[in-house]
């Protein structure tokens, strides 16, 4: 009818206007967007919602669950104030929040609306509804995130011509039975979830103004403002155009409305967060300057907790093989730091490291740090792991020898400088004194030569990655690029090829390090330019990538048969060698059961749930507990060559 009415209302209006124009001598024709009426669908929040516990009725729930039953009502308040425009439909969804199923319900409406979610409790609620005041019921069923909808049309059209404030009191059937099936509030952490009224009404709106009208709406809620949590971005206008967000500082801000803020030591961050609107065929783009502030400046309790924090995070269960930094002042409350050693014989109080020999086993040293800020005291203990040296063999003094020889080459392979391929004089310089360590470390009968070579050949990789890169094309019917990311980590690779190649040879086949070999052979190759790509391109408009031959070295190509034979290239040939290792493999399994199992459910807090079945998730959390007593004595599993512990 109401439609109708309208459709009535837009003819004369029409009438009116041509005959207007007519008198006039202006005789337009009359564009149908002009006076164009559509359904609009309103998202309404509430105001206010919270759940009232008959069992504890002193209690407030200002930001918790709405819950059906287990002795729980809860009320919705949404404000109509909003809606001018006539009211074609009204619908109520709500989202369950836990797999709880077949609660009746009934919906009524209350003519209390002086209450707040803050304080309202179920001993000062609004007196209940009458029956009269009945609005809708149902039974809640379905998983998590299932809506269930309420139809408000009727009640929404009433109250809009009213008081323009509508109180909703939702109750089971049986306010006691249990377990409660529990609905997300508009606090939810997922926003989806979270209750909205959805009223259509019928605008007339040209697709322009649509779109400026969302505009603005976003402009006046979110310009200029400061930011201390996240932003709720709706990817839907009020009136029903799609807005896509970008960030100009996404790890600040992300397109979704994720806030990080950062620290109280810094300053805080301006973003510039980027609507595009669109609806029809018009669009528009809303810059809106938001401010995200630094955290507040934290209390010495607040100090010495996130410093405890860190510190059990950084150095909890570290393998340490030489001496180790133990800091002095906490990263995050600049608190104060001192360590103390239960074996200062293997771990000094200052982190001087002395590693059991040989033939002694790996030591497990605990390390107590009391951090105070203020008045504010607390201890942590943090367990480091010593492993022993590794034996000292005629084999490996003979590949720390060979690959200390191929440092020396690498140190004089680039130049000083800031141009394309060459490195800065403090890299080369901390290369070098890796390179004099490794000497040392050879010519110290204690020295670990397992872990030296592990370091130098880490070291050289560090010093090839510190060349100085540039993506100029310097012959563009090739695409070859001056000094690219591509050549580096290439060079990288070869490093890593040819210093592996010369840990322990006797302990890999012949046929394998040929593999090796010919990978490292290839790779020369296209870095002195004496390649060619073996396939010729027959269609003009395919375009060779940049430095084309390089990166077909490193992932492309391999004429060697192995595990990883549908991948190609030295960095995939690298990965594999390692398990050619005549010992790679030689390991026992053991199977082990756990000695306890169980879950438990937060809504049913008291009870031991032991039995046949483990359910994770939905308010449930497994434990299993196993005896690792079984591991003692057995034969340690070789990986190969220079195993990271």
């Amino acid at each position: 009818m109401i439609a109708g009415l309208w459709s009535k209302r837009i003819s004369c209006m029409v009438v009116l206007s041509m005959l207007f124009s007519s008198f006039a001598g202006i005789l337009s024709p009359v564009r149908a967007e002009a006076v164009a009426f559509s359904t609009v669908v309103l998202k309404l929040i509430p105001t206010d919602d919270a759940s009232v516990n008959a069992a504890n009725t002193g209690a407030t729930s200002p930001s918790g669950t709405l819950i059906l039953g287990a002795n729980r009502q809860f009320m919705m308040k949404f404000d109509l104030s909003g809606i001018t425009d006539p009211i074609e439909s009204a619908t109520l969804k709500l989202y369950k929040s836990n797999a709880n199923s077949g609660a009746n319900y009934s919906v009524f409406q209350s003519v209390y609306d002086n209450w707040s979610e803050q304080t309202v409790t179920y001993a000062n609620r609004p007196q209940d509804p009458p029956e009269e005041n009945w609005i809708a019921g149902g039974t809640a069923r379905g998983a998590a995130g299932t809506v269930v909808p309420v139809l408000l049309t009727d009640t929404v059209r009433a109250e809009a011509q009213g008081d323009k404030m509508l109180t909703l009191v939702i109750k089971r059937d049986n306010i006691a039975a249990a377990p409660g099936v529990d609905l997300a509030s508009k606090e939810h952490a997922t926003t989806a979830w979270r209750p909205v009224l959805e009223v259509s009404v019928l605008k007339a709106l040209t697709d322009a103004e649509r779109v400026a009208a969302d505009k603005a709406a976003l402009l006046e809620q979110l310009q200029g403002k400061a930011v201390t949590d996240n932003l709720s971005l709706s990817t839907e206008g009020t009136l029903n155009t799609s807005i896509v967000w970008t960030s100009d500082k996404p790890s600040v801000i992300s397109p979704t409305g994720t806030v990080v803020r950062p620290e109280y030591t810094e300053a805080d961050i301006p973003v510039t967060l980027t609507a595009a609107l669109a609806y029809g065929t018009v669009s528009d783009t809303a810059a809106i300057q938001v401010t995200v502030q630094k955290r507040p400046t934290p209390t010495a309790a607040q100090r010495v907790a996130k410093d405890k924090e860190l510190l059990v995070a950084k150095y909890n269960n570290m393998t340490v093989y030489e001496d180790v930094y133990l800091q002095t002042v906490g990263d995050y409350g600049f608190s104060t730091l001192a360590w103390s050693s239960d074996r200062p014989d293997t771990i000094s109080d200052k982190g001087a490291v002395h590693r059991p020999a040989a033939d002694g086993t790996d030591a497990n040293v605990n390390m107590t740090v009391s951090i105070g800020y203020g008045t504010v005291t607390d201890t942590a203990t943090v367990s480091m792991i010593v492993p022993k040296l590794s034996p000292r063999t005629a084999s490996l003094e003979r590949s720390m020898t060979a690959i200390l020889d191929k440092a020396g080459l690498l140190l004089e392979q680039y130049s000083v400088g800031t141009g394309p391929g060459q490195v800065a004089q403090a890299a080369r310089d901390q290369f070098a004194s890796k390179v004099e360590a490794a000497r040392s470390l050879l010519a110290d009968p204690d020295g670990d030569l397992e872990l030296g070579l592990k370091q130098l050949r880490e070291a050289g990789t560090t010093y090839h990655k510190s060349t100085t890169t540039s993506e100029r094309v310097v012959d563009a019917k090739a695409n070859k690029l001056e000094f690219s990311g591509y050549r580096q980590a290439l060079y990288a690779l070869v490093w890593e090829a040819e210093t592996m190649l010369l840990i322990e040879p006797e302990m890999y086949t012949e046929a394998s390090k040929k593999a090796v070999a010919d990978e490292i052979a290839h790779a020369r190759s296209v870095l002195d330019g004496s390649y060619t790509v073996p396939f010729v391109r027959h269609r003009a408009f395919y375009s060779p990538r940049p430095d084309e031959d390089i990166q077909y070295a490193i992932e492309h190509y391999s004429r060697a048969s192995h595990p990883f034979s549908n991948k190609y290239g030295l960095k995939d040939v690298i990965a594999w060698y390692p398990s050619s290792h005549i010992l790679s493999g030689t390991y026992a399994t053991v199977t082990l059961t756990p000695v306890d199992d169980a879950f438990i459910w937060t809504s049913e807090k008291n009870k031991t749930h032991n039995g046949g079945t483990l359910i994770y998730g939905e308010g449930r959390t497994a434990y299993m507990k196993f005896d690792l007593s079984q591991l003692e004595n057995r034969p340690q599993h070789h990986p190969g060559p220079l195993r990271d512990r």
